[in-house]
């Protein structure tokens, strides 16, 4: 059976790759691949992208640190973490192609490992297995 082809409904000139805000960068603004409301925005600089950052995303990504952080105990936060579920119980957009099954083995990883990364001090000691830096 054949497919039907839909109709483009892009511009002359139009990217067959829908662009991403995180196309846009140095060489890539001139280029005119940056979505409508980025392109003059100063992206092309590292100063630039911070700013954007701020002014665009920071207040949600302080939501989601909120959510993590205000889960009655660790294991809750650190359950919900590793299913990368959000604050409505949804697998977060960015962790939607991992499978579930990787999402629970990770889990079960993390959370066995649950009293070391209670008494870490530092993010270097949750990811060494004593909680102490190994001579390398």
């Amino acid at each position: 059976m054949s497919r039907v082809r839909r109709p483009s409904v892009r511009g002359p000139g139009a990217s067959r790759r829908a662009s991403r805000s995180s196309d846009c960068g140095p060489g890539t603004v001139r280029r005119g691949r940056c979505p409508p409301g980025l392109t003059g925005q100063g992206l092309a600089t590292l100063a630039g992208i911070v700013e954007h950052y701020i002014a665009n995303q920071r207040e949600g990504a302080d939501g989601e640190l909120a959510y993590f952080r205000d889960q009655p105990t660790l294991l809750d936060a650190v359950r919900n973490a590793a299913h990368a579920e959000d604050v409505d119980d949804k697998r977060y957009a960015h962790q939607q192609r991992i499978p579930p099954g990787v999402l629970k083995e990770s889990a079960a990883h993390l959370e066995a490992a649950l009293p070391r990364l209670a008494a870490a001090r530092t993010f270097e000691d949750s990811t060494t297995s004593s909680g102490r830096r190994s001579a390398a």
